[in-house]
């Protein structure tokens, strides 16, 4: 039997919180099963990928953040949140180009928001940072 629910985005948005606060909380299993349930509610979302992504990130499993901003970015290319976090995650893989692209990317989108200014710092840290 197949259930279909209808979930405000007030709801989908609490949904999202638990997960970050499960993930916060070092219960990554726990916010990996919150984000793929929302991303089973809304499959074209970008959103719960970007959460997917940030727990691969917070456990260091960079190629695996990597392919859920990917999949963020393909279900919404105008995301500056996905951009912000994929441009994070290149330059903590020391990937500064790709880091500059997504970073701008970001900053374009959201030029006075929280992203843009999340990639307004990181695109600094990009001129500042040396790896060995």
């Amino acid at each position: 039997m197949t259930r279909h629910f209808d979930l405000t985005e007030q709801e989908l948005a609490v949904l999202m919180e638990a997960g970050f606060i499960c993930r916060d909380a070092g219960r990554y299993q726990h916010a990996r099963d919150i984000f793929l349930g929302v991303r089973a509610l809304r499959p074209g979302s970008e959103i719960p990928e970007v959460g997917l992504g940030t727990v691969a990130f917070q456990q260091g499993d960079f190629p695996q953040a990597a392919r859920h901003y990917k999949r963020a970015i393909e279900r919404n290319p105008q995301s500056a949140w996905a951009h912000a976090h994929h441009g994070e995650l290149a330059l903590f893989a020391k990937n500064k180009q790709q880091a500059r692209e997504h970073l701008q990317r970001a900053l374009e989108l959201d030029p006075t928001g929280e992203y843009g200014a999340m990639a307004r710092d990181l695109l600094k840290l990009t001129e500042t940072v040396q790896f060995r």
